[in-house]
């Protein structure tokens, strides 16, 4: 839905698109806090209507005080993406940011296995089979570490 002329996007609004100005947007600051805060929420939804509520309810916050917004460059106006593109946007929020979590948890596992004294070092080639658990304990079928690894 094409918005007037003489709109501009506000501190509510998330807009959509891509570069530098739009991710430092006040409105798409406070989207990615929501979207934060309730990451927890949707990690642990088990059905996909779970999710479709969930994601409703940011949309509807949304909605409530702005809207989702992207610029038409060839007519230099601003648009309402309308609730499909919204959906989507707050989805892949969501999906982003379980990535960012997912690629974070690896990369604090390689620091940590990089820390490891030498002493501990001489004694990997003898247990091949170690893994790290979500909780971070080192397992070694039955022997846990005392010092935490994450």
């Amino acid at each position: 839905t094409m918005l007037p002329e003489e709109y501009e996007p506000s501190d509510n609004d998330v807009i959509c698109g891509k570069g530098g100005t739009i991710y430092r947007h006040a409105g798409n600051k406070r989207f990615r806090d929501m979207i934060q805060r309730q990451l927890q929420t949707y990690e642990t939804c088990n059905r996909r209507m779970d999710k479709v509520v969930l994601i409703t309810s940011i949309l509807d916050d949304v909605r409530s005080v702005g809207g989702f917004v992207r610029h038409n460059k060839k007519s230099g106006r601003w648009f309402d993406v309308g609730d499909v593109s919204a959906r989507e946007k707050i989805s892949q929020q969501f999906r982003d940011f379980l990535e960012l979590r997912k690629v974070g948890m690896k990369e604090s596992i390689l620091s940590q296995k990089r820390q490891l004294s030498a002493l501990e070092l001489m004694y990997l080639p003898k247990f091949p089979h170690r893994v790290v658990s979500l909780e971070g304990e080192w397992q070694n079928r039955g022997w846990k570490r005392s010092k935490r690894c994450i």
